[in-house]
């Protein structure tokens, strides 16, 4: 299992972003250092659960739901797997725009494998490759995939998407 760490949308780069968003952004990294660095999971956890729940800055509940669904994906059990999905659905795609959407797709597919529906996580990745096939995605779908000939070909599909793919720019 190869769950996305946070980093990934989070970005430092400053290039593109919206002042609200560096913003949020920000805030939320502080909370994250303290929930994954500093021992202080409990405090953490409550803080980014607060934020989700009664803050009027969407892009930092959204923010916040990440990293709380992130942090319950990690643990791997049916029990996190299914918290991490309710927190992925509190998510407003909208507000964090091409940033998340591919995570978002990887990590909710990575639930649904331990949650035992390997196929619904299948299909999650199959509809988020029909807008883009990215490496991130071709890597999720050859880690679902069972049959050894299929994953060979997703994993060459990597290989050769690399060569063509090119990480869209905040702009886009």
């Amino acid at each position: 299992y190869g769950l996305v760490g946070s980093e990934m949308c989070i970005r430092d780069s400053k290039e593109g972003f919206s002042p609200e968003f560096l913003e949020a952004s920000k805030k939320v990294k502080r909370i994250r250092r303290k929930l994954l660095e500093s021992g202080f999971v409990e405090r953490a956890y409550s803080e980014l659960l607060t934020i989700t729940n009664q803050s009027d800055n969407k892009i930092l509940q959204s923010l916040a739901a990440w990293e709380i669904a992130l942090w319950h994906a990690q643990k791997q059990t049916t029990h996190d797997a299914t918290k991490a999905l309710d927190f992925l659905s509190l998510i407003t795609k909208d507000d964090l725009g091409f940033q998340l959407s591919d995570q978002i797709a990887i990590i909710e597919a990575e639930c649904y494998e331990v949650l035992g529906d390997t196929n619904k996580g299948k299909s999650i990745i199959t509809q988020a490759l029909s807008t883009k096939k990215s490496p991130d995605l071709l890597m999720a779908a050859a880690n679902l995939e069972l049959n050894p000939d299929d994953k060979l070909a997703l994993i060459n599909a990597i290989y050769t998407s690399c060569l063509l793919y090119t990480s869209p720019s905040p702009r886009d």
